[in-house]
């Protein structure tokens, strides 16, 4: 074990004595023609997958910085993860199943929808030139060769900080990052091909993935004006179907990024996604000595229920469809969190991003 990683352990330890059982509630993208390949991909359903709700101490010890296999139980079977360019198809515990490298420009992000079964993945094609790709797989494990999907034109961001969400129906993927020096997200309506983008204000910066709620209503989206304290950057709700495009400031704002009061005060959201009920999102929060994860309202903003550390590195979250188990990812790791505990799916990645 690492001089880090105990230094996390007994961070971690003393902390989780203070926290009260029971405080956390659980967490409810003309074609050429493509190779028509196929990969066998046998996955094990092998997870760890009880209410997050436990995360609190067990035996006065917090144990969601130990490395723990899943233990038995129901929740995702598959994930899939970008490393320098590749996309990597693993099973529930992380195990390295298939490589899929891409056909012109590399992998850069990844988002999930449908349980699992289809992934849209991000390739940089150029300068400020983003497509996407579909990768579907079959009943029998098997997955097909990722299919280009159509759009009226390149989504123009850079590859540098792509970060992706689709839709729960798959019709509508939200690709957020800069061109140059200008910050925007986009939504590509797989359907028709067609692309909506609304560009941040001058010196604004999108930090993190974007949100959609389960109703396909909002997106949610961070930024922050780099000239101000990032802990009173908002996180926006924008409604891509009232609005065409244009100025993201003119979104509604849901809540400033810093956490004002209560023992999260003075910490700062770094990463969000919206839970499967819509009520509320999963964020995590960064202080000085540790990070935590917690949930806030996603109509108020307000924090609900407690929280629970986690390792520093996590810059995203994604919940799985039950809400019931997480994804962490940030700084080359990826780790999953189930019942408490935190399992290391992958370290020392580059460019990562990961989605089930």
């Amino acid at each position: 074990m690492t001089r880090t990683e105990d230094l996390l352990r007994d961070a971690l330890s003393a902390t989780a004595r203070t926290v009260e059982p029971g405080t956390l509630s659980p967490l409810t993208a003309p074609a050429r023609r493509r190779s028509t390949a196929k990969w066998a991909v046998p996955l094990t359903a092998a997870g760890a997958l009880l209410v997050l709700a436990a995360a609190i101490a067990i035996g006065g010890q917090m144990r969601g910085h130990r490395q723990s296999p899943p233990v038995s139980g129901t929740g995702p079977s598959r994930m899939v993860t970008i490393d320098d360019g590749t996309a990597v198809i693993r099973d529930a515990t992380g195990r390295k199943v298939a490589g899929i490298p891409a056909e012109r420009g590399p992998y850069v992000a990844v988002a999930a929808y449908g349980a699992g079964r289809t992934f849209y993945l991000a390739a940089s094609e150029g300068r400020c030139a983003i497509s996407l790709y579909r990768l579907s797989f079959r009943p029998d494990g098997t997955v097909d060769a990722p299919q280009r999907v159509r759009a009226d034109a390149p989504i123009e961001i850079s590859e540098d900080d792509t970060a992706m969400s689709v839709s729960r129906d798959g019709t509508r993927v939200a690709v957020s990052g800069a061109c140059e020096t200008t910050y925007r997200v986009s939504v590509l309506d797989t359907r028709s091909g067609g692309i909506r983008s609304w560009t941040a204000p001058t010196n604004a910066n999108l930090r993190y993935a974007p949100s959609w709620s389960p109703d396909g209503r909002t997106l949610a989206v961070f930024w922050w004006d780099v000239r101000r304290n990032i802990e009173k950057a908002p996180i926006l709700l924008l409604d891509p179907e009232e609005s065409m495009g244009g100025d993201l400031s003119k979104a509604r704002v849901l809540r400033p990024a810093g956490i004002q009061q209560g023992p999260l005060k003075g910490g700062r959201i770094e990463a969000f996604a919206y839970d499967p009920d819509g009520r509320t999102m999963t964020v995590v929060v960064s202080l000085d000595a540790f990070s935590a994860i917690t949930r806030i309202s996603a109509t108020t903003g307000d924090p609900v229920g407690g929280f629970t550390r986690v390792p520093t590195f996590a810059g995203g979250v994604r919940p799985d469809g039950s809400g019931h188990h997480l994804l962490l990812f940030g700084s080359g790791e990826v780790a999953r969190v189930d019942d408490g505990r935190l399992h290391w799916i992958a370290r020392g990645l580059d460019n990562v991003d990961a989605a089930w």
